[in-house]
């Protein structure tokens, strides 16, 4: 939101550098850049994630197994119960 929103209320009183932003009579270039910049980050990301945890999970476990996701994962992977709230006898 941050980097579109600098498209629509980037001003020259703040930042000498940068052109005005929509709002501030900057016209469309600013907030078109900001735009395409967000959609490539998000593409990017979206692709490197997929690129680095295909790979590790065959390499090793990404989730934990169905026990410990019933028993807990404070219990099941530290040893201790963090809400005590929670019933363990009934399950």
């Amino acid at each position: 939101m941050g980097s579109i929103l600098t498209g629509l209320f980037a001003t020259k009183i703040v930042n000498s550098h940068i052109e005005n932003g929509l709002f501030y009579g900057g016209g469309w270039h600013l907030l078109t850049v900001q735009v395409l910049g967000t959609f490539f980050t998000i593409v990017f990301v979206g692709i490197m994630t997929t690129a680095i945890v295909l790979p590790l999970k065959k390499l090793i476990p990404i989730r934990v197994s169905r026990e410990s996701e019933l028993m807990g994962l404070d219990l099941a992977e530290h040893g201790e119960t963090a809400d005590y709230s929670v019933d363990f006898e009934r399950r």
